[in-house]
């Protein structure tokens, strides 16, 4: 039993099973080897029995969120559009509006203001209701364009946005230089034949992993078992045989950690061939196996299949905190902005018929027409609201 495979010493001569070849200490090797110019001088290749095949495994990296997530669904020119089609609306509600004030049927206290409007165009797209419906068949006219244009957008855009949540995102890593360029640390198989090729190879993006691999402080060679523990914690990428690792995989991953695997090949399939000694008898033997099918068979058999996503089983993607942390930034600054817009006021008439003390509590004035300000639900909330600061107000100058 040898650890090595053959490898060229300093002094010319083969360790592991190409030296014994070499020394005639056995007939042939068990295990199959790559094709080599230096080991074709000792030993005599025969059939290929065996395909190796590896490659880099891990979890598909979550997109961290951000404001453009919720730019995505439309592109720039639909956003612009979309905006100058808002504007033109808001200005013909102004006009329509306008129009009504000016007529003798409605009076001159009806609401007008340009706030009005952008809150109606906004509620509009929102899927609300407005304050006021015109009296004018044009501005209701308006009003019926700006909604049907509201509904279409909104749901294209809904629809977009929750598909772009929720469907599982494609790779952008495809090759070993996206995995360098990427934030996942990096591990390798301890296994002689990963390390002779990383010595030997000449791809720059090849060379440069093997760098990434010798410089970090912990061993990045380890065993499989650990090395695929590592990428099931996610954010690890780990080259490894496949016919090792994926046993590995379906014992310990769970069906969504499947679902997210990617892998990236270093090398590709590499066929390796049977070993024998120069001009060996048993050449032929191999042959036979192959042509009574039992070498496809024993394939087969010690070759296992990737590990399947079970799609009925597979959850949807956990929307996090950091792609919803830019919509309750935007609430935050609008309650600091409506804050800052709220004036400090005074109060007048106040009971007990001393006019001179005055309010110290903040007066929270929205811009709404008369009619849903003086509802009667609205009027006793603001009753009891002046009551209680009116108390506080007197208790303190008392």
């Amino acid at each position: 039993m040898q650890k090595s495979w053959g490898y060229l010493k300093e002094d010319g001569t083969f360790d592991g099973l190409v030296g014994e070849l070499q020394r005639k200490q056995v007939d042939y090797g068990s295990s199959p080897l790559f094709v080599r110019v230096d080991r074709g001088t000792v030993i005599e290749y025969g059939r290929k029995t065996w395909s190796l095949g590896s490659a880099f495994i891990f979890r598909q990296p979550k997109i961290k969120g951000s404001a453009d997530v919720f730019l995505k669904p439309l592109s720039t020119s639909i956003w612009i559009l979309t905006l100058v089609a808002a504007a033109l609306m808001i200005i013909a509600l102004k006009l329509s509006h306008t129009g009504e004030k000016m007529s003798k049927h409605l009076g001159k206290s009806m609401e007008n203001s340009w706030s009005l409007f952008v809150i109606n165009a906004v509620a509009a797209f929102c899927q609300q209701g407005l304050t006021a419906v015109p009296y004018f068949l044009a501005g209701r006219i308006i009003i019926l364009n700006l909604f049907v244009f509201s509904l279409i957008i909104y749901q294209f855009y809904s629809a977009s946005l929750v598909s772009h949540l929720l469907i599982q995102p494609r790779s952008d890593i495809k090759t070993v230089s996206d995995i360098l360029q990427s934030n996942m640390k990096v591990g390798c198989e301890d296994i002689l034949y990963n390390k002779d090729y990383f010595i030997y190879t000449t791809d720059k993006s090849h060379k440069h992993m093997y760098k990434k691999l010798m410089r970090t402080t912990n061993n990045s060679f380890l065993e499989p078992a650990e090395g695929i523990r590592l990428v099931n914690k996610g954010g690890y990428a780990f080259h490894v045989e496949l016919v090792t690792g994926y046993p590995i995989i379906q014992k310990t991953f769970s069906n969504r950690h499947i679902c997210e695997l990617n892998q990236v090949p270093l090398f590709g399939n590499r066929p390796m061939h049977t070993n024998l000694q120069k001009h060996s008898p048993f050449r032929d033997i191999v042959h036979r196996l192959a042509e009574h099918g039992i070498l496809h068979r024993e394939i087969l058999f010690w070759h296992p299949k990737k590990p399947e996503c079970n799609q009925a089983e597979k959850m949807f993607n956990v929307i996090g905190f950091d792609y919803f942390c830019p919509a309750l930034f935007v609430l935050g600054c609008g309650m600091l902005i409506s804050l800052g817009k709220c004036p400090y006021g005074t109060r007048r008439g106040l009971p007990g018929g001393d006019r001179r003390k005055k309010m110290s509590f903040v007066h929270l004035s929205i811009d709404l027409p008369s009619s849903i300000i003086f509802k009667s639900k609205v009027m006793c909330v603001r009753q009891e609201f002046l009551l209680i600061c009116l108390a506080i107000n007197y208790k303190k100058n008392a």
